[in-house]
């Protein structure tokens, strides 16, 4: 009994040993098993804490363990190197959480190989990080606003920075890049105001959009022979440079300088060049500007400015544009607040949408005379552009193209933030009746005023028609039958689909101008309107309200009464008749004539009915009109079931 008893109390302390023996004792068991850590293993919702490290929680992975969350004091922390007997390998996603406005500084193991995406999110009091020589890759938003993080040192093992990594970093100034980096990602480092230099290693292939957009402290940006693709806007300075006011005050606000004094793309660089020392980056193949900067000077092998290549460039006052241009990118000179002037070349047809949006010191534009195409907000907010002249090529302008600008008047029953847009008073428009350039000043804007608009050319007599209203006012109609037409902001429409049951026999562009050259929406009193037309039966609409304006058919012209100007008037004939299946005769109904029509038909049998009318009775649409059409035909008269659609409209 006694040395059974001996022999039960040895077992159970070796029990109790056991109990405690730590996990890693078993590691290669431990990397596929879910862990035990102590008696009683302390579990939460994301992960295992390790009794030794409180503060932390981990989850083993094939390789070792990953922090998926921190739950300490922060301040300075230093990472532990090892978790519940696992190597710790990995940062995880989210890994601070609610708790990063904590950290102070981090000192990150030598055992990290990943830090996961948004692992130290908005730690904006983190001031320093000291990553290991082990790590490869840096997750998306990994240090999003960290804004007091000034020096960040990524070791030479980094091959990938990922999406975001280091946006809105706001006081980081030098970035040591590592010499294995093969990919920066989108906006990696965009906002990062202070950065003050993008000399990139000889093993990077990539950078990612926007990557280093609205950085405007880069002195130096340096593309090697290595890269073979960058993403649009990857060192624009963004909008960050726009708008010149605050967005709630309405006080001017102050914008930084470009501080760009070289752009440098490796001699070397089979796909980019900075050719003749441009201080740009240009795409060889297809000598397009894509980045560029104050001290840019534009070669004159250079084709095409790209979208937003020099968006930002505050410091920008005077560009040249080569003579070869042929286009113009979106937004491409947007912001540059001190440029004044601006000659576009003959080759240009179009420029596009926010081309000069801000250029809030240009004074003149000269435009070539084959353009045809300018878009929205072109010139929107250049309050110093008092006037322009637009070329009769001129077909399309977009809405607030010119003249518009935004101004602060602040009103807390129209609009709290105090933001209109509004039409500037001094602003004179040239042009030509009958261009796109008299249909944009005549449109109306926000608060129905007009952009003033002097004719270049005497009206033609035809559509000089005096008004009654008073002296001064001429009446503009301008048959835009057959031509391109635009919506309010010059994009192509075509009004015609907008009367689908109609035929559209003419569309006529009517403006009203008084002795001041700006159009009138209301006059005072209604005034009449004629316009040619040799369809009796055809009504006028009004455009965009559809209304019909009752016109009256005199001898070959139209008669209407106009009390408002929308812009378009459109002419529509008749209903259009739909052919109904199986009608043959064309009357727009099935009958037993029909059926008559298409029996002589099949006899072979002269009938008054042309091929369209004879294809409409292929009830069965086998490609033939026969008895069996007529059978179809007879059962929808006589209300019985048909599987073809007969009395159906096409």
């Amino acid at each position: 009994m006694k040395n059974y008893r001996k022999i039960l109390s040895i077992l159970m302390a070796l029990i109790l040993a056991l109990s405690v023996i730590p996990v890693s004792l078993s590691a290669s068991a431990a990397q596929t098993e879910t862990p035990s850590v102590g008696d009683n293993p302390i579990t939460r919702e994301n992960g295992i804490v390790d009794p030794a490290y409180p503060d932390y929680e981990y989850l083993p992975t094939g390789n070792g363990a990953k922090i998926v969350y921190y739950n300490g004091e922060g301040g300075d922390v230093t990472i532990p190197a090892r978790l519940g007997g696992y190597t710790v390998t990995c940062i995880g996603s989210s890994f601070a959480g609610p708790l990063a406005q904590r950290f102070k500084s981090v000192v990150i193991p030598d055992t990290v190989t990943t830090i996961e995406n948004m692992a130290f999110y908005y730690a904006n009091h983190l001031t320093s990080v000291t990553l290991p020589a082990s790590l490869t890759s840096i997750g998306d938003m990994a240090f999003e606003k960290c804004s007091l993080l000034k020096t960040v040192t990524l070791p030479d093992s980094v091959e990938k920075i990922g999406s975001m990594a280091f946006f809105d970093c706001a006081a980081l100034e030098e970035v040591v890049f590592p010499s294995a980096l093969k990919e920066i990602g989108w906006k990696a480092f965009n906002r990062c105001k202070a950065l003050k230099n993008a000399e990139l290693p000889g093993s990077v292939t990539t950078i990612g959009e926007k990557a280093f957009g609205s950085c405007p402290s880069l002195e130096k940006i340096f593309i090697p022979a290595s890269v073979t693709e960058i993403g649009s806007e990857a060192f624009v300075l963004g909008s960050d440079a726009f708008p010149t006011f605050d967005d709630t005050s309405g006080n001017k606000r102050e914008l930084p300088e470009d501080m760009r004094v070289s752009i440098i793309v490796d001699p070397a660089n089979k796909v980019y060049d900075s050719r003749d020392n441009c201080n740009a980056i240009i795409e060889t193949a297809t000598n397009t500007l894509l980045d560029g900067c104050s001290k840019t000077v534009i070669p004159d092998t250079v084709t095409a400015i790209g979208d937003c290549a020099f968006r930002g460039s505050t410091g920008l006052k005077q560009v040249e544009l080569p003579a070869g241009l042929n286009s113009i990118g979106e937004s491409a000179f947007m912001g540059c607040r001190e440029l004044t002037s601006v000659v576009i070349p003959d080759q240009v047809t179009e420029i596009p949408r926010e081309a000069f949006y801000g250029c809030s010191a240009m004074t003149s534009v000269t435009f070539p005379e084959g353009l045809a195409r300018i878009g929205w907000g072109a010139f929107f907010c250049c309050d110093s552009l008092k006037s322009v002249t637009i070329p009769a090529s001129v077909e399309y302008i977009g809405g607030e193209a010119f003249g518009y600008h935004r101004v602060y008047e602040k009103d807390d029953i129209h609009n709290k933030w105090g933001w209109y847009i509004k039409i500037m008073d001094d602003f004179t428009m040239y042009g030509y009746y009958g261009t796109g350039a008299d249909r944009y000043a005549a449109y109306p804007s926000y608060d129905e005023d007009h952009i003033r608009f002097i004719g270049l050319n005497e009206m033609p007599t035809e559509k000089k028609i005096k008004a009654d209203l008073s002296d001064g006012m001429l009446l503009e109609v301008n048959d835009l039958t057959g031509a391109p037409t635009t919506d309010k902001y010059g994009e192509p429409h075509d009004y015609r689909d907008d009367y689908p049951n109609r035929t559209v026999i003419g569309i006529y562009d009517i403006t009203l101008w008084s002795a001041d050259h700006r159009a009138v929406t209301l006059p005072e009193e209604p005034f009449t309107v004629r316009i040619r037309c040799s369809q009796p039966d055809a009504k006028v609409y009004e455009a965009g309200y559809y209304d019909d304006l009752n016109a009256v058919y005199e001898n070959g012209w139209l008669v209407f009464s106009v009390d408002r100007i929308t812009r378009f008037a459109v002419v529509a004939g008749a209903d259009v008749v739909l052919p109904v299946c199986g009608d043959i005769d064309g009357d727009g109904e099935l009958s037993v004539y029909d059926v008559t029509i298409i029996q002589r038909y099949e006899a072979g049998m002269t009938v008054k009915s042309d091929a369209e009318m004879i294809l409409h009775a292929d009830v069965n649409g086998d490609g033939a009109t026969d008895v069996f059409d007529a059978t179809y035909v007879q059962r929808y008269l006589a209300s019985m079931d048909s599987p073809h659609p007969a009395g159906e409209k096409f």
